[in-house]
């Protein structure tokens, strides 16, 4: 292949349907019923607003102490101090939870998808 030239596909094959699969929409519209759509808005709204409460901290305060640095100049560097282990804490558990939860969903979607019968 010569210099400049693209390879016409590479990478994996495109997906043709984008939907989560059937397993997962069942489940979640089940569990939330009509609620889900809105319960998803409200969490984005939640979401957008605490991203530009950061990036407005991180314009005024550029640091790589993150959550430490905005406590420990706001209110007290004792504070600060604690809220940054907490936070690593945090990313620590909700990492082992989240891939608990993920272990959990997928298990059950392929073992109800491709169990031999």
């Amino acid at each position: 292949m010569a210099s400049g030239e693209v390879p016409a596909h590479s990478g994996p094959a495109p997906a043709t349907d984008a939907r989560p699969p059937a397993e997962l929409r069942r489940g979640v519209v089940g569990f939330g019923g009509g609620a889900t759509v809105l319960a998803v808005i409200l969490a984005l709204i939640a979401s957008l607003f605490v991203a530009s409460s950061i990036g407005q901290l991180a314009k005024h305060m550029p640091s790589a102490g993150s959550f430490y640095t905005y406590v420990s100049n706001g209110i007290h560097p004792g504070l600060g101090f604690l809220v940054g282990w907490a936070f690593e804490l945090a990313l620590l558990v909700g990492g082992a939870f989240l891939a608990t939860q993920l272990g959990i969903i997928v298990s059950g979607t392929l073992t109800s998808g491709y169990a031999r019968r």
